[in-house]
């Protein structure tokens, strides 16, 4: 095994086969069992001494890979929402909203529940509307479940 891992392939897109080497190559240092080293890092074309220096909104614009991609979160915006899906048959779905200000369509959604879910049932997110995510219960089994009341915590993460 390296000593070390090789530096991200910003220029590469992501899936390709320099993505799929570089992280392949992660996951073997990392299964080791031991902690990554800071020397061992490759800091190539890095100015990581200014990071401290800089403003939030400076790190905002730091361009990587793809044209319109960037490496620093904008914002993200977070909500929950407390919910009673009822009984959802076979092969269906059932969804509810809740409101969090500042989320447009293409936002990325992530929903968290407080508990684990009942075997079958999968749950997603999505911005419908403007400042209103959609939280969606798949019930993917053969048979119909009455999911448990619970509370749904829901980050969305800014694209733009």
């Amino acid at each position: 095994m390296a000593s070390s891992v090789p530096p991200v392939p910003v220029q590469d897109p992501a899936g390709s086969f320099a993505w799929l080497e570089w992280y392949r190559q992660l996951q073997s240092y990392l299964s080791t069992g031991s902690s990554v080293p800071w020397a061992v890092v490759d800091k190539a074309g890095a100015n990581i001494t200014d990071i401290p220096t800089r403003t939030h909104n400076s790190l905002q614009t730091i361009q990587g890979g793809a044209a319109n991609n960037y490496y620093h979160f904008k914002r993200a915006l977070e909500g929950s929402k407390t919910h009673d899906f009822p009984n959802i048959g076979a092969v269906a779905t059932s969804t509810t909203t809740v409101t969090i200000t500042g989320a447009v369509a293409g936002d990325h959604v992530l929903v968290t529940p407080d508990s684990a879910l009942e075997a079958g049932i999968n749950i997603y997110g999505y911005v419908s509307a403007a400042d209103t995510v959609t939280i969606v219960a798949n019930n993917s089994s053969a048979g119909a479940i009455n999911p448990a009341s619970r509370t749904y915590y829901v980050l969305v993460t800014k694209v733009s």
